[in-house]
């Protein structure tokens, strides 16, 4: 298991990739078991499974956010 949290996760991609600081910063994020793993929404929330998020190393939870941004930049939004 894993030890990460939000801030270590943003921390890490901003250090690499600056310019997905303001998407990062601008989500809202909700801890849920609603989603499998995670998700963005039109209202700017990033929701995740927790019992997902913070199994995973931190690379690998640096990826499925940075992949949420993508949605965000590449407007793949429902």
């Amino acid at each position: 298991m894993a030890s990460c949290s939000l801030v270590s996760i943003r921390a890490g991609i901003i250090s690499k990739t600056p310019y997905l600081a303001e998407i990062l910063y601008s989500f809202v994020y909700i801890p849920t078991e609603s989603v499998p793993t995670a998700a963005v929404t039109t209202k700017n929330a990033l929701l995740y499974n927790p019992k997902f998020l913070f199994e995973l190393t931190p690379l690998e939870a640096q990826g499925v956010l940075v992949h949420e941004c993508l949605h965000v930049m590449m407007t793949h939004l429902p």
